[in-house]
């Protein structure tokens, strides 16, 4: 499965990243401890991407779910017959736009 990201601009193959995890992003200077949003960053071995960016962890965790529910859709579908043998078979997570 492959992800594409929030802004469009890159398409990851899910089985490269080591892992997805949450980061807040916080205001400056005077507003230094006030979460603006949260993102949804995913690691490889050679670097960060930002797949995306939310209100608040509950809209990113929603996110997070709805991508390991595909993700094992996806690994279940493999296995079936008719699919095994499509090298062209996969599916792309296109990243929500926050709203």
């Amino acid at each position: 499965m492959q992800i594409l990201t929030q802004d469009r601009k890159h398409l990851i193959n899910i089985e490269r990243l080591l892992e997805i995890e949450f980061t807040e992003n916080r205001g400056s200077d005077e507003e230094i401890n006030i979460i603006k949003s949260i993102s949804l960053r995913g690691r490889t071995t050679n670097y960060p991407i930002n797949l995306g960016t939310y209100r608040n962890i509950e809209k990113a965790q929603e996110i997070l779910k709805e991508i390991m529910e595909k993700y094992e859709h996806s690994e279940l579908l493999k296995c079936n017959e008719v699919f095994r043998n499509d090298i062209n078979f996969n599916f792309i997570y296109k990243m929500p736009l926050e709203e």
